[in-house]
């Protein structure tokens, strides 16, 4: 699966939780994603990376930050940073 996907797949849920719920929280390392970074970073059958596999950690919200705020205008979202993380509520 790719970045864009995972990103996307996140989005999706945090904007129907929100409309759902009205106001949802969640934490920053939400956002976080281990991203494989070496050239050889096939998985095997199970999902599995092959050793010597290097990952960085990248921010979703922050690598994707126009489509980001794109969509939850869109949605009539508003994301508010709290001290532990994420508030996004319905406008």
């Amino acid at each position: 699966m790719e970045t864009q996907d995972i990103f996307e797949k996140k989005l999706a849920y945090i904007i129907s939780m929100t409309k759902t719920e009205k106001i949802f929280q969640i934490p920053l390392s939400w956002w976080e994603y281990a991203a494989p970074t070496t050239a050889n970073s096939k998985t095997n059958l199970h999902g599995i990376h092959e050793c010597g596999t290097v990952f960085k950690i990248l921010r979703l919200d922050k690598e994707f930050e126009s489509q980001y705020y794109k969509r939850l205008n869109e949605e009539g979202i508003v994301a508010t940073k709290i001290e532990k993380g994420i508030c996004y509520k319905v406008l």
